[in-house]
């Protein structure tokens, strides 16, 4: 791969909020907060300096495009001021040309020079930009705006509570990439180090592809499969106390106990909301079923699975890494159906496609 170590570390944020509208909040809805101090609007309604730029509009930490390239090389072109005595014209030709080569790359060749240069070490633009300081420092400040991408990309994540609070459950990525160099996740970093009554900007949003819990709570209500490994378990926590504040709210509306299957490399450092959790299952209003991958036990419940989703009408929810995690879960659940059900590889499998296109079976993971 191209990280030479990777390191999570899971953080409890919550996020107060005066807006009398978000009583409605429903799970699955998303924040996603603005890596900035402050309010956006106190910021919007001065002046902008190019440094308030470049420390938050430009996205100077992601990877670098072709367009990116032949846009820098490009600015030799446009140059206006002379070049300082102290920059030889050879260094100058030199980038440019490099700049072209990595603009244009169209041959096999050329691309995998691009890969070995900017995909493999994974260099970002401040990286490129440093490689290029005599492009970089003639770049017109009106120019800036035209080759440097931004804005940043804001990431949306899970809410993890019902209303009226809003927690966050993120995972502090740290890694050092083929060049060693450190990598840190931009808006998780900025969340984890921002003090206890910091302003930080950002928006609700329900996304398009994301959970519909919908039949669960509607009645008759069903039981849910919930398939939340490590940080993936956020969501699934604001709907089951989405689902029980309405339970107690009106006692007619029975809740069905949810079964959660929650996994995490170590369950003395990783096991977020254990005694939640465990409090919940004790009052016999959850079912929780844990692996810890690095413990050596395993979930083995393929009866239980079987008979929630053909007897008692479940849904299954699956929320996490996107990279194998989900595939992996689909795998198990057609073996189970196949298995306990006495079907075939193709049934089996049809009836999960069913689960599906019904709405019965969702999946939001990220990368």
């Amino acid at each position: 791969g191209n990280r030479t170590k990777n390191e999570k570390t899971g953080k409890r944020i919550t996020v107060d909020y005066s807006d009398v509208l978000r009583e409605a909040q429903r799970p699955g809805e998303h924040i996603v907060p603005f890596p900035l101090s402050g309010r956006l609007s106190d910021v919007l309604s001065d002046s902008i300096s190019m440094a308030w730029l470049v420390t938050n509009y430009f996205d100077l930490n992601c990877l670098p495009s072709q367009f990116f390239f032949s846009n820098l090389a490009a600015t030799h072109f446009r140059r206006k001021q002379v070049a300082p005595e102290s920059v030889s014209a050879e260094r100058i030709q030199m980038e440019c040309e490099r700049l072209n080569e990595l603009g244009h790359a169209c041959t096999a060749e050329a691309m995998d020079d691009f890969y070995d240069y900017v995909t493999r070490p994974r260099r970002r633009i401040v990286e490129v930009l440093a490689d290029f300081p005599c492009t970089a420092a003639f770049i017109p400040v009106e120019s800036w705006l035209d080759i440097l991408p931004g804005p940043i990309h804001c990431r949306p994540y899970s809410i993890a509570s019902a209303a009226p609070t809003i927690e966050l459950l993120i995972a502090v990525v740290s890694f050092r990439t083929r060049m060693l160099t450190l990598r840190q996740g931009l808006a998780t970093t900025f969340l984890a180090r921002s003090p206890v009554g910091s302003r930080i900007s950002g928006w609700i949003s329900r996304p398009v592809y994301g959970f519909d819990f919908t039949y669960c709570l509607t009645p008759p209500t069903h039981p849910c499969i919930l398939v939340g490994p490590g940080t993936g378990v956020a969501p699934f926590r604001a709907f089951i106390w989405y689902q029980l504040s309405r339970a107690s709210d009106n006692g007619v509306f029975s809740t069905p106990p949810n079964v959660l299957f929650f996994g995490c490399r170590f369950s003395k450092k990783d096991f977020y909301f254990q005694k939640e959790w465990e409090r919940l299952e004790a009052e016999g209003r959850l079912k929780l079923i844990t692996a810890f991958s690095r413990d050596g036990r395993a979930m083995v419940n393929a009866g239980l699975v079987w008979s929630l989703l053909n007897e008692a009408g479940a849904s299954v929810y699956v929320a996490g890494n996107a990279k194998a995690m989900p595939a992996a879960v689909r795998e198990s659940l057609v073996e189970v159906v196949r298995d306990c059900g006495n079907m075939t590889d193709l049934e089996a499998e049809a009836y999960i496609s069913n689960l599906e296109s019904s709405g019965r079976y969702q999946v939001e993971a990220w990368t």
